[in-house]
């Protein structure tokens, strides 16, 4: 291994020698894979969940529709998905909450009392920016007063790239997004107190 010589067997025949050190060096990489898991457990903080042999003796208190014991190195993967995945979520929230705040920003100069806007959730389109009173005083896409064709598309660029991160239902209405029931596609975003 690695350029140095090492005997890991002796035996009468050349195919027992074989046998013996294929069956050392397979002991060896269990070992090191086994102290591997191990410190990557304790790297995480983890505690190892012990692995029953035979289904039989399995803990009562494992549900196994909803988890089941596993060995170290399958929790510390699942527990660092887990982080991955609700950091995810958190950054998702983040990045449409600072889009809702930026499209304030844009649309205020030009209507100052804008509470609510009305997007399509398929490509970004602004449809519609609502008072306090949830009554339309801009709507697209020919509304001859209110926001111009390049704040227009400035909002809808920011609001496609902010529904890349996700569009789903769920996504959105964890974000505060709500759909007014009367297009599937459309939801109202409340903007952010001046």
């Amino acid at each position: 291994m690695n350029g140095h010589r090492k005997v890991w067997a002796e035996a009468d025949t050349r195919r027992e020698a074989v046998g013996l050190a294929l069956n050392e060096i397979a002991r060896v990489r269990r070992a090191r894979a086994a102290e591997t898991a191990e410190r990557r457990v304790n790297i995480l903080g983890l505690t190892p969940v012990a692995v029953e042999a035979d289904t039989d003796d399995a803990p009562e208190d494992v549900d196994e529709g909803s988890s089941v014991a596993t060995d170290p190195v399958t929790a510390a993967f699942s527990a660092m998905f887990e982080d991955a995945y609700l950091e995810a979520k958190r950054t998702r929230q983040a990045a449409l909450a600072a889009a809702a705040a930026y499209a304030a920003h844009l649309i205020r100069p030009h209507l100052p009392t804008a509470a609510v806007l009305t997007v399509d959730v398929t490509n970004g389109g602004l449809r519609a920016v609502l008072d306090t009173d949830r009554k339309t005083f801009w709507y697209a896409p020919a509304c001859p007063v209110g926001l111009d064709d390049a704040t227009v598309e400035e909002v809808e660029d920011l609001m496609s790239d902010a529904l890349e991160f996700g569009a789903d239902e769920k996504s959105l209405e964890e974000a505060g997004w709500q759909n007014p029931g009367a297009y599937d596609d459309t939801y109202d975003l409340e903007l952010p107190q001046q």
